[in-house]
């Protein structure tokens, strides 16, 4: 016996088909998280207290977008559709850095800037991120152009280009962004190691 199924439910049915095995993947939010190693901590000259401004701090053109990039060659990126920044990395990255430094130098006063505290500052941070990504085993890499200010006179002090690796734990995006982590830790303790020796000794 033929059944004969009426044509609005057929519709019903490959519509429904047809939406569920077009639907796009779940997208996930990644943010940077503060990562001081106790060990850099530890290798932070004694020296006097200052108060210390960071920023402006600039990002290479081509992270200026949402996606986590991850890098083919020297040439060549892919940007992960499905797996991005919950912020801009322009409003990420300065906060993540400061915030870094000052848990470096807790004894000396550390904000961004523009100042939000009318702290007179003794020397002010300039920092560059030239390239910020994860290549396809799971490495992370920053390169980074910064220079230390006199902030009073505003005289050139110090100039240094750095470039930090760190190898993710794994192959899931939370290890790639926790290793990027990690690599604005290691350039945070390269700024607050210059920052203690340029104050000198109590």
């Amino acid at each position: 016996m033929m059944i004969r199924i009426p044509c609005f439910f057929a519709a019903l049915v490959f519509s429904a088909f047809v939406l569920t095995g077009c639907k796009s993947p779940q997208t996930y939010f990644y943010t940077l998280s503060s990562a001081v190693d106790p060990m850099a901590a530890a290798e932070i000259p004694a020296h006097s207290p200052v108060a210390v401004g960071i920023g402006p701090v600039s990002v290479a053109g081509y992270m200026d977008r949402p996606e986590i990039i991850i890098r083919d060659n020297a040439h060549a990126v892919e940007l992960q559709d499905y797996r991005q920044w919950a912020e801009p990395l322009v409003n990420g990255l300065p906060a993540v850095l400061t915030r870094n430094i000052a848990a470096l130098l807790p004894a000396d006063h550390v904000d961004s800037y523009p100042q939000t505290t009318p702290t007179p500052l003794a020397f002010r941070v300039q920092v560059e991120i030239t390239r910020f990504d994860l290549s396809r085993s799971g490495e992370a890499t920053l390169t980074a152009r910064w220079q230390i200010f006199d902030a009073g006179t505003g005289r050139f002090v110090l100039s240094r280009t750095s470039t930090m690796n760190e190898q993710a734990a794994d192959a899931a995006a939370d290890a790639g962004v926790g290793a990027l982590s990690r690599t604005l830790g290691k350039l945070a303790a390269e700024i607050a190691v210059q920052i203690a020796m340029l104050a000198g000794v109590p």
